[in-house]
């Protein structure tokens, strides 16, 4: 089948949604346990080239390419785009910077509740409710394993806001038309390769990490834009994953998840039996998950002294996690869906 003939929700993509977000549970379960991810399964499957969170990550930043895209093609107006892309991201993200800060915070830190008020860092720490990076609270996990992080996942949404900056440029330029967007691949690599000179040159090596999930980002949106050349075939998809498992003993990993991952992702999506809608639904609670998770489990290696096992953090993490989730998406995304909708109308 091709690409575009597929019409409807994906209830395939909001499952795999829903397990993206508890794949980064999992995932984080090994560093905050133990102080190290070494020993977390696909880290040790791809030779230390990627974590399952890193895996879970790809699905959202490749999924979400093609879906910004296909938003701003049918919005068609840039405040309306932003409107949309604002009320996805912003207000849960709000709603945990602030329990983080103002109930998290009091309740495990090792100052008083007078000291900690007192130190600006707990309003700093509001900061990343606007994607301003703030990692710490004031004697919040600083004996914890794996640094004092509050939330560190938190990194991806600047990242993600950018992306969506860059599909409102590429509207804005006409790239998504199909006659022009050829025109932005070598825009993109020179791109990819001057953040990957200068982070090497300066010592960043943190922000190479974000090329992968970029990168995965634009694929998303080549999908969208040539989607009536997209052809799914069981050949091709066996080719993919074929290739993606010979590129961990060459270390190229990376590459091989750019180039092939998308359509793996896209065929499991749209070209196999859609599970059902009470299935699919419970990825409406993936963003909240992912929010809401990480907090969560330091929250429990807290409890357990310092360090715990990792699969014991997941088997009480999950489940926090999920019902984090939900009620994030009951009373905060639901409601302001439901707005955008009226609004929009």
């Amino acid at each position: 089948m091709r690409l575009t003939e597929f019409k409807g929700k994906s209830n395939n993509l909001q499952l795999l949604k829903f397990l993206a977000a508890v794949f980064v549970v999992a995932s984080h379960s090994f560093a905050l346990s133990a102080g190290s991810s070494e020993n977390e399964w696909f880290m040790k499957l791809t030779d230390g080239q990627m974590s399952l969170g890193g895996a879970a990550v790809s699905i959202f930043f490749c999924a979400g390419g093609y879906f910004i895209a296909k938003s701003i093609n049918r919005v068609q107006n840039g405040i309306t785009y932003f409107k949309i892309r604002i009320l996805r991201i912003f207000p849960c993200l709000m709603v945990v910077v602030f329990l983080s800060a103002f109930l998290l915070g009091p309740m495990v830190t090792e100052y008083s509740i007078g000291e900690y008020f007192k130190d600006a860092q707990v309003y700093r720490y509001l900061l990343n409710g606007v994607l301003f990076l703030q990692h710490n609270l004031p004697g919040v996990f600083q004996n914890n394993p794996y640094l004092s992080t509050v939330n560190g996942v938190l990194w991806t949404l600047p990242i993600e806001f950018l992306c969506y900056i860059g599909c409102f440029m590429m509207w804005k330029f006409k790239f998504l038309e199909k006659k022009r967007c050829g025109g932005s691949i070598p825009l993109v690599l020179l791109g990819t390769a001057g953040i990957y000179l200068a982070a090497g040159e300066a010592g960043m090596t943190a922000l190479i990490s974000t090329i992968r999930p970029m990168l995965l980002f634009y694929m998303g949106i080549l999908f969208f834009v040539y989607r009536d050349k997209i052809v799914f075939t069981k050949p091709v998809l066996l080719g993919h994953i074929a290739i993606l498992i010979l590129s961990i003993p060459l270390h190229m990993v990376n590459v091989a998840m750019v180039l092939c991952f998308p359509y793996v992702l896209f065929y499991l999506c749209f070209a196999v039996e859609q599970v059902s809608d009470k299935v699919g639904n419970a990825g409406n609670i993936s963003y909240g998950i992912y929010l809401c998770a990480y907090p969560i489990q330091q929250v429990i290696v807290w409890m357990h002294g310092g360090t715990m096992s990792p699969y014991w953090n997941m088997v009480l993490a999950i489940p926090f996690a999920i019902a984090g989730g939900y009620l994030l998406y009951r009373y905060v995304e639901k409601p302001l869906m439901n707005f955008k909708r009226r609004s929009l109308a």
